[in-house]
Order: structure tokens, then sequence, then C-alpha cells
């Protein structure tokens, strides 16, 4: 692939885990006000300081920061979703379902983009060290 393969390919998913991003805090904040006007008024006991909802918040953070930072954002939000994960599974013996696995998407997409801004970072020599042109 060339360098200019790997840019193009770099923009692409670097603005893909981005809308992720921001369709996955999006729907996190239309649970809350859901579940605000549902029930009257939103329990910052119950929700914040839940595991659960800390690892969301977490992701949500990793999303941000993923925004200038990459790597950073999308080890992030891959750890706090495997925390998520870890700690549903431990706690009632099952998967998380629903919408939880969107929070990975994010992330997953981050570190590619991550690895594609490495890759075309590097020299040319580097890039090709196995051709015999």
């Amino acid at each position: 692939m060339s360098r200019s393969a790997v840019s193009v390919a770099h923009i692409v998913i670097r603005w893909a885990a981005r809308l992720a991003g921001v369709f996955v805090i999006g729907l996190v904040l239309l649970i809350a006000v859901g579940e605000t006007v549902r029930n009257g008024h939103l329990p910052p006991a119950k929700l914040l300081l839940h595991p659960l909802s800390l690892g969301m918040l977490a992701a949500m953070a990793g999303m941000v920061v993923g925004w200038w930072r990459e790597g950073l954002g999308g080890t992030i939000v891959v750890l706090a979703g495997i925390g998520m994960y870890a700690y549903h599974l431990l706690a009632s013996h099952r998967w998380l379902g629903g919408a939880f696995p969107l929070f990975l998407v994010p992330g997953i997409l981050l570190l590619i983009g991550y690895w594609l801004s490495r890759r075309s970072s590097c020299p040319t020599s580097v890039l090709h060290l196995g051709d015999s042109k």
C-alpha cells in the first residue's frame, strides 16, 4: 500500500472514529435525558457511582481525547469497554448486550487510525523493506 493510500485511509478512519464517538456520546446523553424524564430526576449516586457508568464516562472521555491524541484516546476507550464487560461478566455471569458493543467501535477505529498515522509517517525505505525494486 502506497503512502498516499495509507494517508487517505488514515483520514477516512480518523473521521469515522470521530463520528462514531459523537454518535455514542449522543446516545448516552439521550439515554440519560430519557431516564431523567421517566424518573423525574437523575439519581446521581445510582448512575454516576455504578461501575458501568464509570466505564461509560471513561469511554466518553477517551472519545473526546481521541480527537487530539488517537492512540491515547483509543486505548482509554478500549480499556474502559473491557472493564465494563469484565465487571458485568463477574457481577452477573453474562455478557453485556444492547448498545454496549458500540462503545468499542470508536476506540478500535481510533487505534487503527493511530496505527495508520504511524505507518504513513515512517520513511519509505522502512515501509518497503521487503521490496526488491
